[in-house]
């Protein structure tokens, strides 16, 4: 994963807006578990509009709309848009098990 040889395999951890600072901060007070920082990634998975059950949308505030993370599914288009899919492409893998 992190090119032929190099005995280094990178760690991908998606967050969600709610919960990356202290995702974050967790790997760092524990010393990223024994992984060299550089090769620990964080990214930030989407959000979407919360629904009742009816579909309507839930509002947070008199004018702002109630969000949520956008599930597993928004694993891929996280992945792009946070620069993922190039770091990987960079250290000449792509492949690998998502848990």
């Amino acid at each position: 994963l992190a090119g032929p040889g190099s005995g280094r395999v990178p760690l991908y951890v998606m967050t969600s807006p709610l919960n990356d600072a202290e995702t974050r901060s967790h790997f760092e007070s524990n010393s990223h578990f024994g992984l060299d920082p550089e090769d620990v990634v964080f990214f930030s998975q989407g959000t979407l509009p919360c629904l009742d059950p009816e579909g309507k949308i839930l509002l947070e505030g008199p004018s702002r709309v109630a969000e949520a993370p956008d599930g597993n599914g928004g694993i891929y288009p996280a992945m792009d848009r946070c620069g993922v899919l190039k770091d990987m492409e960079r250290r000449g893998g792509g492949d690998g098990p998502a848990f």
